[in-house]
């Protein structure tokens, strides 16, 4: 996991214009989102922190990625649901 923590370090100047990207072909501010199997989760808490309205769901089949970002989620943004499935 220090790998997926090393990514989104690495990553992190770049995901709020990968959020933006997402929003101007999504169109609005509000909705559902799914992100199927995340890499390290970056895009979507980039995108559940600058777009508040939107109801995000990430799903991922390894249990150790959803903890990761689970703890990941809750550091980046405190209260902020973003719901993980398995």
């Amino acid at each position: 996991m220090r790998v997926l923590k090393a990514v989104n370090d690495l990553w992190s100047r770049i995901y709020p214009y990968l959020a933006s990207q997402v929003m101007e072909h999504y169109g609005r501010s509000n909705g559902d989102v799914l992100e199927l199997g995340p890499f390290a989760g970056g895009i979507s808490v980039e995108l559940a922190r600058r777009y508040p309205g939107l109801n995000s769901t990430i799903a991922a089949r390894d249990s150790g990625i959803v903890e990761f970002l689970r703890k990941e989620i809750e550091t980046a943004i405190p209260g902020q649901r973003i719901a993980l499935e398995r």
